[in-house]
């Protein structure tokens, strides 16, 4: 089984930085050195959602619904 490792991009800045607890918020991450893949995934506090690749240094996620701010 062929196994693939890629350096963790670091991560400078995300917008916005907080949204309200019902989800659906569209955040843009940038880092440096986003690999292009179809596997890329954003956690929110445990929760995983796909991430949508924009450039190389830019993602786009959306936010999953939350019981409560955290």
């Amino acid at each position: 089984m062929p196994y693939y490792y890629y350096k963790p991009p670091k991560i400078y800045d995300m917008i916005p930085r907080e949204g309200p607890t019902k989800g659906g918020t569209h955040v843009v991450i940038y880092a440096s050195e986003f690999k292009k893949n179809k596997h890329i995934l954003c956690v929110f506090d445990g929760v995983k959602t796909r991430a949508k690749l924009l450039s190389p240094s830019e993602i786009e996620c959306v936010s999953p619904k939350r019981p409560s701010p955290g």
